[in-house]
């Protein structure tokens, strides 16, 4: 995580230089790894047994900055329907993965073995039901997971907007705002309760995150636009005649992400002296 904050800020600065349509891509490949990452240790927190590989989170990392890539250099519905295809059947394959925490298995046999486990005069005992066992947990996941990637989907491939790679960025975003409210709604839940310090980082980010995001409203230039439109846009620098609106917009966004990590790495702090079999798993 702490490699991809560094590497954000190189390929961020590298699209600065010079920034247009073709470049725009490295200013937002290492934010999809930064919000996987974050996900991912998230995840592993209550689930280290069945955590996603590392080969297997680089290789959906590719495709995701291949699909990126494609948004960039190609518009309109030849590259947004295959992307919600693929958008729909991973979300489809990951709710199911978490809701039978790793013991659902995506092969040539899963169709069989839910015939078998439906059919009344052959019914296998080994397949898992049908039926919400964990009804907290599904509702979470049809309810509002499924529910909020497909309302992306639906939102993108009827607006179709010009710049793919924030609408991408957003899915990203978007489910990591929600497993974090739903991990710390279900730690106060289970009484465990949330210790003063996650919630001064989280404090400290939010206080950095809303004016960054106020400054990275203000557009000084546009790669969407002819560089003399953009040139247009330019506005005076605010701080030592030197640095404009962009500039503060990353001081205080990576600030901000910083904080969000400390967010992470102490949310389960209180835990440090309780064994791992009396940790509860959500």
């Amino acid at each position: 995580m702490g490699w991809a904050l560094i590497m954000e800020g190189v390929l961020s600065g590298s699209y600065h230089t010079c920034p247009n349509e073709t470049n725009f891509q490295f200013d937002t490949a290492f934010m999809y790894v930064i919000a996987t990452l974050c996900m991912l240790k998230l995840y592993q927190s209550r689930h280290p047994d069945i955590t996603a590989k590392s080969h297997t989170t680089w290789i959906v990392l590719s495709v995701v900055i291949i699909l990126g890539f494609g948004g960039v250099v190609g518009r309109g519905l030849f590259v947004w329907i295959p992307f919600v295809i693929a958008h729909v059947f991973v979300t489809i394959v990951v709710s199911a993965k978490i809701y039978y925490m790793g013991r659902w298995k995506l092969n040539c046999s899963i169709c069989r073995r839910k015939c078998q486990s439906i059919t009344p005069d052959k019914i296998d005992v080994a397949a898992p039901s049908t039926r919400p066992i964990y009804s907290g947990r599904f509702i979470i996941l049809s309810r509002i997971a499924v529910l909020l990637n497909f309302s992306l989907d639906i939102v993108g491939i009827i607006l179709q907007p010009p710049n793919f790679g924030i609408c991408l960025l957003s899915i990203f975003v978007a489910n990591l705002l929600m497993y974090l409210v739903y991990y710390s709604f279900m730690k106060i839940w289970h009484k465990e309760g949330i210790r003063w310090i996650p919630i001064m980082y989280f404090v400290l980010a939010c206080i950095c995150w809303v004016p960054a995001i106020c400054f990275f409203e203000v557009k000084n230039t546009s790669w969407e636009v002819t560089p003399a439109e953009s040139r247009e846009r330019n506005k005076h620098c605010i701080i030592f005649n030197f640095f404009d609106h962009h500039d503060v917009w990353h001081f205080l966004s990576s600030c901000a992400i910083f904080f969000s990590y400390m967010v992470l790495f102490t949310l389960d702090d209180n835990l440090n002296t309780t064994p791992r079999s009396r940790i509860r798993v959500f």
